[in-house]
């Protein structure tokens, strides 16, 4: 029978294999005599005819940690499973929202080479787009007259100030005592080479009749126009000697 010391020498051979071989012997089934079977050779073929009280502990002891060892092997490849589906459901959602990606970049890239605004209202949870508000209104009117500034586009060194002029009340003869004038951003002083009322282009002192409600198109004609001006502080048009109609504050845009 073997002794103690050779009982524990045993045991502790028994151990350190098993770490190595948890799974061959969960192959084996588990049993106690599949684990006497594993130390049977770890101890180099000693006979094991009987099992001493102190093996048959030995082996209960070594049975439960394989079961929790086995336990926590279970538990892991539950957790695994787990962690598969999870990733598995991840990559069908991203599938599924790949056709509205495109469909995003495609308001922002229509045509592949410039991005481009998405309609208002529309898009993936995008707040509608907000249009800057336009610039406010520059009119004025004198003796029954109104006049309202649409533009002044500077085109090289030449601004063309386009206005509508309309009678507000009834039929006015309208006669413009002296070319129109103008003052910069800069405080420089220019005068117009010339007006264009409807079709008219009239070059000093221009009279035409304006129908009661009908708007007419007016372009006043400026050059030398400072680079540096971004707009003018003061347009008139006069109607008489000293007064006329005023406008102020009109931006200039590039043509």
């Amino acid at each position: 029978m073997p002794t103690p010391t050779e009982i524990l020498t045993e045991l502790h051979e028994a151990q350190a294999d098993l770490a190595k071989r948890v799974r061959l012997i969960a192959i084996v089934g588990g049993s106690a005599l599949g684990i006497l079977a594993l130390l049977v050779f770890a101890s180099g073929g000693a006979q094991a005819t009987t099992v001493s009280p102190e093996l048959q502990v030995a082996l209960t002891l070594q049975k439960q940690t394989q079961d929790r060892a086995q336990s926590r092997i279970q538990a892991l490849e539950a957790s695994l499973v787990a962690l598969q589906q999870s990733f598995q459901g991840l990559s069908q959602r991203q599938a599924s929202a790949a056709p509205a990606l495109t469909t995003e970049a495609a308001w922002n890239n229509p045509s592949g080479s410039s991005p481009a605004r998405r309609p208002s209202g529309t898009g993936l949870g995008q707040a509608p787009l907000v249009q800057a508000p336009p610039p406010p209104e520059v009119s004025n009117q004198f003796r029954g007259v109104k006049a309202t500034v649409v533009s002044a586009t500077r085109r090289g060194n030449k601004v063309d100030v386009v206005m509508t002029l309309i009678a507000t009340n009834q039929d006015v003869r309208l006669h413009l005592r002296s070319p129109a004038d103008c003052v910069d951003n800069l405080g420089n002083i220019y005068t117009s080479l010339g007006t264009t009322i409807a079709n008219d282009a009239i070059t000093l002192k221009p009279r035409r009749t304006l129908v009661s409600g009908v708007p007419t198109r007016t372009t006043v004609s400026f050059e030398g126009i400072s680079q540096d001006a971004s707009s003018l502080a003061l347009l008139t048009l006069w109607m008489e000697y000293s007064h006329g109609l005023k406008l102020r504050n009109i931006p200039i845009t590039q043509g």
